[in-house]
């Protein structure tokens, strides 16, 4: 992929917003809490879901292209149950293939976590890991729901924010400032909502006559900001993150607005010394279901390459999974 290619996208990204030109009609403004209560329950949505994402992101460290990666997924989502499996490629600056298509297998379900780790050569076999604990699982599963490459930047969803999506941010804030004026994005009217979170300062534009869908969000976090694990930006090592998602495609599935397609744009602020980091994310959505069979569908069974060895990485009990079942493992060797 060549630089300039990399500008046209980055101008492309950057959308001038257009503001009504007078306030809402009647200056009847919406009540805030009903606002973000319709908006959070058309994100909700996504708790009770089957779909394929596509993913496309794109690494520079700042005017250097470092390298693009593609994802290709199907999701299955039962509220606490999740399921991802699809595979992953990734590419040089130049487009050039450097790592062929990796699978992808991640099953948290109710008792488990396991996730497809690795080829081990001389072995001839797969490994993966397994979690059984209850504060493992959902850690992990969190973890995964939080990474932009699963797609939930679509859902409102950025990595470092306790997998609370951006409306769910606002809601808990003292500190809500709802616009007295609608913008337009795309030509859609939206409301607009932001507040001073402690994980940033968040900003919402969510189109009550297009199903409360939040069609364009950001997140701003300062140093003082919280990030990972309890962990400000600054603990982290960095002075700042910016995120920008805006959609490009909303559809009606099942009577639903749906966002089947957008961009988020991620800018990671190092220390001065280190420079900037960011990413473009490309998403893409489809054969969405809203109310699955996920029995039909084998949603949640587990599929894994034969005689994988699923390690236990918080009981250290190991598995060995053989005509579609985990059965007990024991090996004379450490995983190397």
């Amino acid at each position: 992929m060549k630089n300039s290619t990399i500008v046209s996208t980055i101008v492309l990204f950057v959308i001038t917003l257009s503001y009504s030109t007078d306030p809402v009609p009647g200056n009847e403004m919406p009540d805030t809490s009903v606002l973000l209560k319709n908006a959070s329950e058309a994100l909700s949505r996504f708790n009770n879901v089957s779909q394929k994402i596509t993913i496309e992101s794109i690494s520079m460290n700042d005017d250097t292209v470092i390298g693009k990666k593609i994802t290709k997924l199907t999701w299955n989502r039962n509220n606490d149950k999740v399921a991802w499996k699809g595979a992953f490629s990734c590419y040089d600056a130049d487009e050039n293939l450097t790592s062929g298509s990796f699978p992808i297998r991640e099953y948290a379900l109710s008792d488990t976590f396991i996730k497809l780790d690795h080829f081990h050569e001389r072995r001839g076999y797969w490994f993966a890991s397994g979690y059984s604990t209850k504060k493992q699982i959902e850690y992990i599963r969190n973890e995964k729901l939080e990474n932009l490459n699963r797609g939930g930047a679509m859902d409102g969803i950025l990595t470092g924010n306790a997998n609370k999506n951006v409306i769910d941010l606002i809601a808990e804030s003292p500190d809500i400032i709802l616009h007295d004026q609608t913008e337009l994005i795309k030509g859609i009217s939206c409301y607009v909502l932001e507040a001073k979170t402690d994980r940033g300062l968040a900003k919402a534009w969510v189109a009550s006559d297009h199903g409360y869908s939040t069609l364009k969000w950001t997140i701003n976090k300062s140093p003082e900001a919280l990030h990972w694990d309890g962990k400000t930006v600054a603990q982290i090592g960095w002075i700042g993150i910016k995120a920008e998602f805006e959609f490009d495609k909303l559809e009606k599935v099942n009577n639903e607005y749906i966002i089947m397609s957008g961009q988020l744009k991620l800018d990671t602020q190092f220390k001065n010394e280190k420079g900037n980091a960011w990413h473009l994310y490309k998403y893409k959505r489809s054969d969405v279901d809203l109310n699955p069979d996920f029995e039909s569908l084998e949603a949640f069974k587990i599929d894994l390459p034969e005689n994988t060895v699923v390690w236990g990485r918080d009981t250290g009990a190991n598995y060995q999974f053989i005509n579609g079942k985990l059965i007990p493992f024991i090996d004379e060797f450490t995983v190397d």
